[in-house]
Parts: structure tokens; sequence; C-alpha cells
């Protein structure tokens, strides 16, 4: 859905959303962030003054999009399938190292607006299923769970028709969209590059199978085929 479908589908309902729903799993929840990606909020209030909407009704409208967009992403599902199996070889065989290294790529906002206020912190409005769902893709992507959230946001507005933000969304918010794209990409490269590299330990600490990388038998063959 559009961000204007998005809006128009889910404003009534997230106007009246708040954190004492009975449900728990549909209660209001507030991120705590000390940054946005830039020019993400000056879209909003511009989409506010527009639509007559308060950020935080438009915020959690368009987490119902953000889920829907990572759900339907290929590269996501690949690196979550990809994350749980060389984890579950470095936790196997006491990887440490490797299972330190693959949780040390983090990707961040390639322009970053600090928050302006006394306290340096602001709050981003969602759902509790979304931050549930964004929950199990942070740690194998690599992204905290506000990140994701304010990424998808960026990518809702970068997408509208109704003319929102144009120049804000040539120079920040689709570059930012398209860098986080390209990072998943690395990631799911990287992270079957890990999973290689288990491979290779768990064969070198069984013995090898019978494979060895060196012998001087193997050298003097060699050197023999030479002449």
């Amino acid at each position: 859905m559009s961000a204007e479908d998005l809006i128009r589908e889910y404003s009534f309902k997230e106007a009246s959303r708040d954190e004492h729903e009975l449900q728990r799993s549909e209660r209001e929840l507030s991120l705590s962030v000390r940054s946005l990606p830039g020019g993400m909020m000056m879209a909003l209030n511009q989409i506010k003054r527009s639509e007559k909407l308060p950020v935080s009704v438009i915020t959690k409208c368009f987490s119902h999009g953000v889920a829907a967009w990572y759900s339907s992403l290929p590269d996501v599902q690949q690196i979550v399938s990809a994350y749980s199996e060389v984890s579950d070889l470095c936790c196997d065989h006491c990887y440490v190292d490797l299972q330190r290294d693959i949780d040390s790529s983090r990707y961040a906002p390639r322009v970053q607006a600090p928050i302006e206020t006394i306290s340096g912190v602001t709050t981003v409005k969602t759902i509790a299923w979304v931050v549930g769902l964004l929950s199990d893709l942070a740690t194998p992507v690599g992204v905290t769970v506000p990140v994701l959230l304010n990424v998808g946001i960026c990518r809702l507005i970068a997408l509208n028709n109704r003319g929102w933000a144009d120049g804000t969304i040539n120079d920040l918010l689709e570059p930012e969209v398209n860098g986080f794209l390209w990072y998943i990409k690395e990631r799911a490269v990287m992270l079957s590059c890990y999973r290689e590299m288990a491979l290779v330990r768990v064969q070198r600490d069984s013995g090898g199978r019978g494979v060895k990388l060196f012998s001087r038998v193997k050298r003097n063959n060699a050197i023999l085929d030479m002449k």
C-alpha cells in the first residue's frame, strides 16, 4: 500500500490506539531515538500539515506498511535463515570470534539528524506487533529496531504520489533507502562467507576427514609433475 492508502486506511484506528489496549500486541509503543535519518522529520511535518494529522498517528499508519515491506523482501528472509544457520554452527563448535565478527557488522543511516531537544531524545510511535516483527529481524540483519522502522518510513514517504517533500526525498530519503538495500545485499553475501568459514573450521576440527591441505608427499609430487 502507498503512504496515502495507509493513512486513508488506518488513520481513524490509529488516532484512538494507545498504550492501554487490552491486547498487548495491539498496544501503542514509543521507540526512543537520539537521531533520525536526515530529512525524515521535516517530511513527516509536511505530511502532518497536509493531512492535518499528528505525526504520531502518521508513523503508526506507516508502521503497517513497514511491516509488510520487510516481510516481502527476499533478501531479508535469506539473511534470517543464513544467520540462524551460521550462528548454530558457531554455537555448536564454540567459534566465539566468528560470532563476534558477524554481530559487529551494523548499519547506520548515511545522514543522521540529531534530536534538538533539551534531553536530546525523541520518540517514534508505532505498534507492539510491528516492534515484535522488527525485533526478530534486528540481530540477523544487523540493524536496530528504531533504524529498521525509520528506514521503512523513509521508503513510504519517498513513494508518495502527493508531491510531499520532493526535494528532501531526492536528496536524503531516497539515497537513504538505496543505501540500506545495498547493505542488505552485502549482509547476505557476508553471512554466506561466514557460513563457509565455519564449515572449513568444522572440517579442520574434525581431523580434516582425510583431507590434508599440505603434506611433504603432495609437495614432492607437485615438483615431479613440473619436471
